[in-house]
């Protein structure tokens, strides 16, 4: 990870923002912290960000 720099500006613009995925996490508390949990999802998530 970096941060942008001006050439970046073409390739930020055509990023579309949808993404969908099947799978989230859960965050177990334990005693001695957390522990985050893969949990199937179905239908799959979408989220469109602008």
């Amino acid at each position: 990870m970096r941060a942008a720099r001006p050439e970046d500006a073409e390739a930020v613009e055509a990023l579309d923002g949808f993404s969908t995925t099947g799978t989230v996490f859960r965050v177990e508390v334990r005693e001695d912290g957390f522990v985050p949990r893969e949990v199937t999802v179905d239908p799959p998530l979408t989220k469109v960000s602008r």
